[in-house]
């Protein structure tokens, strides 16, 4: 089945997802629990596979190779900014 999932995430660091295969993610951001979110529209019917997501602060270092990973989005809160990325994967 085809639906869009959210997942919450940590503001700042490199986390791990299981997520069904071909995973596209849509959007982060704020929702009305004031959580920090990604929503992703996923099919269930596919197997699990990890995801990785890095989330950086205005001025940290972006370690990963650019060409790995895929900007996402940024969100504010208040004085703090973060920036979203995720990991490219072969088959995107």
């Amino acid at each position: 089945m085809r639906t869009i999932y959210k997942y919450p995430i940590r503001s700042v660091g490199e986390q791990v997802f299981n997520l069904p295969r071909h995973a596209k993610f849509l959007h982060v951001g704020w929702d009305p629990s004031e959580t920090l979110n990604i929503w992703a529209e996923i099919d269930t019917d596919f197997p699990m596979e990890e995801r990785f997501v890095y989330v950086y602060g205005t001025g940290f270092e972006i370690k990963e190779d650019p060409n790995l990973i895929s900007y996402l989005g940024t969100v504010t809160c208040d004085s703090f900014i973060w920036h979203v990325y995720y990991e490219k994967l072969p088959h995107q």
